[in-house]
């Protein structure tokens, strides 16, 4: 038998997933994957263009205002890390303020315009020396140290920041970590992914074979403890397997530590160093991990699966077994190109604008998010009824995108970007950061085309 969803040429064939999975890629230009034992019977699946794991993180710096009217003030400095194959970007996305002073009921003209937000700005680049490319990155939640990895080792880097009084704007400048010794530079195993922990002090360095878990303490990394994978394949629990690590997620009170692999996701405990329990198999690879609350786990997957976990208890949680009755709006499982990652809304995050505190401690909210489209949810709430508008596709402004669907504040609503969109993530609970790529830069990256005789002529 035979499939053709390719309207043009197909130029490259692969094999993935224990020769499970058959992708086919061409002149298009479209990507399509194919389950090899059921090639017949099933469709094949659009896949997306871009890469499933974000190659982005982000970071807070916590800095002080001596010139604030009221005295020294707080305020929040938000840092963009972007991977490319041979640098790192490190941006300045977002600046939170101090609440100005207030006199009368007025905000002088000075403290509204101290208040402006600054565009984005590119405060350093970090080029990669020797061969290979970069395989994974993650920067510490304060912005006081990054880890970047290749095939051969793990690079730590210390990150120093100044800010310029005079544009409220902030420069970073970049060391290697030196050892004890301050002669030599530290350098770890490589890895797979890397993570910190929300406190910042641990490091994760996930590989196919080991886990290793490092203390940060005062910018040096001190090697703690190691989960070997001889002593997982001896648990009866664990299948035996040689799957990369995908992803990897500390929940906020550092407590678990949650390893995504192809088939299925790892639990273990950081407090004892050891295995707790095992997710899955899923039918495809997790795209996204969160944790919110801290022993409730949220994964989502390539295929637009998802499940809510309560590590606990090692079972599906209260509110996702009460609402998964329903299943899944339409509109949710039917996004263009399978979600691509996933961000929790921020709970107990200071804020100056007012906000509905009905829901209390109990708000699970999350953002998924697609190359084409982001879709919001409150697990806390029950699951919207279908309608006939969800997951149609029709021509937006002249573009071939999914038209947003579901009301303002309705659950589980989706709202269509113009532009393919590579990164989303909740700086606080009511700032959002949305990293697009203009279709014009996409179109000015491509090579030249191909020009040929057709038909003998």
């Amino acid at each position: 038998g035979y499939k053709r969803p390719h309207s043009h040429d197909i130029r490259c064939l692969a094999l993935i997933g224990g020769s499970s999975m058959l992708i086919s890629g061409g002149v298009d230009p479209r990507i399509f994957g194919y389950k090899a034992q059921q090639f017949l019977s099933q469709h094949p699946t659009p896949l997306s263009p871009a890469p499933q794991v974000p190659l982005m993180s982000t970071c807070t710096l916590h800095r002080t205002d001596p010139k604030h009217a009221s005295g020294s003030s707080p305020y929040k400095v938000h840092v963009l890390l972007v991977q490319h194959d041979q640098h790192l970007d490190v941006w300045q996305v977002h600046t939170t303020p101090a609440p100005p002073p207030h006199h009368g009921g007025q905000h002088h003209s000075s403290a509204a315009s101290a208040q402006r937000p600054l565009p984005p700005k590119n405060t350093l680049q970090i080029k990669k020396s020797g061969e290979g490319h970069i395989v994974c990155s993650a920067i510490h939640p304060s912005g006081k140290l990054l880890v970047y990895s290749d095939n051969k080792q793990s690079v730590p880097v210390a990150l120093s920041w100044t800010e310029d009084q005079a544009v409220g704007s902030h420069t970073c400048k970049a060391s290697l970590l030196t050892g004890a010794s301050e002669k030599q530079c530290v350098t770890l195993p490589a890895a797979q992914c890397l993570a910190f922990s929300p406190d910042g002090g641990t490091l994760v360095l996930g590989r196919s074979d080991s886990i290793h878990i490092l203390d940060v303490v005062d910018d040096e990394l001190q090697t703690y403890s190691l989960v070997s994978s001889d002593k997982l394949k001896e648990s009866s629990l664990i299948p035996r397997s040689d799957e990369p690590v995908r992803l990897m997620q500390i929940s906020p009170d550092g407590l678990w530590l949650a390893v995504a692999r192809s088939s299925r996701v790892e639990l273990y405990s950081m407090e004892s160093r050891s295995f707790h329990a095992i997710l899955g198999p899923f039918s495809q690879p997790p795209s996204g991990l969160a944790f919110q609350p801290a022993h409730i786990l949220t994964v989502v997957s390539v295929d637009n699966g998802l499940r809510q976990f309560d590590l606990v208890k090692k079972k599906m949680s209260a509110l996702w077994s009460a609402n998964s009755k329903k299943g899944l709006p339409s509109r949710f499982t039917k996004l263009r190109g399978g979600v691509c990652g996933m961000t929790h809304r921020p709970e107990n995050e200071p804020s100056d604008r007012p906000r509905d505190c009905s829901a209390g401690s109990t708000d699970i909210q999350a953002l998924f998010f697609t190359t084409s489209a982001i879709c919001y949810a409150d697990f806390s709430r029950s699951f919207p009824s279908e309608t006939k508008s969800g997951g149609k596709r029709r021509r937006v402004n002249g573009s071939g995108a999914f038209e947003s669907s579901g009301e303002v504040g309705e659950n589980f609503r989706v709202v269509a970007q113009n532009d393919p969109l590579l990164f989303a993530s909740f700086l606080t609970r009511d700032d959002l950061l949305l990293v697009e790529t203009p279709w014009a830069s996409v179109l000015h990256q491509l090579p030249a085309p191909l020009h040929r005789h057709l038909y003998g002529s």
